[in-house]
């Protein structure tokens, strides 16, 4: 889908240009990786490879905590959704500064 999203947008756009800059998996669990999930993840790492898409190592997994933060009458707790984000985001910053 990313590699027609890109090609539709190149053709529609002549004078523009659009990279990737990399392919994060969010919703990742491996507690609950199924059979369909492996196989889509395996997937999605073959186009990656095909296009020279970098493949980020940080997920950005699911979180119950930013959700009840969202909710929380407390603005003051965060749960784990700094941490989850701070984490890929080092790695977005290193791929940006290439």
């Amino acid at each position: 889908m990313l590699s027609r999203s890109l090609a539709d947008f190149r053709n529609a756009n002549p004078g523009h240009d659009i990279s990737v800059v990399g392919v994060v998996f969010n919703e990742v669990s491996d507690y609950y990786s199924t059979p369909e999930k492996i196989d889509a993840r395996r997937e999605i790492c073959q186009e990656a490879e095909k296009n020279e898409w970098y493949v980020f190592e940080k997920t950005l997994y699911y979180s119950r905590g930013f959700p009840k933060a969202m909710r929380s009458p407390n603005p003051n707790w965060p749960g784990d959704a700094p941490w989850i984000f701070d984490r890929f985001a080092g790695e977005l910053f290193e791929r940006l500064a290439l």
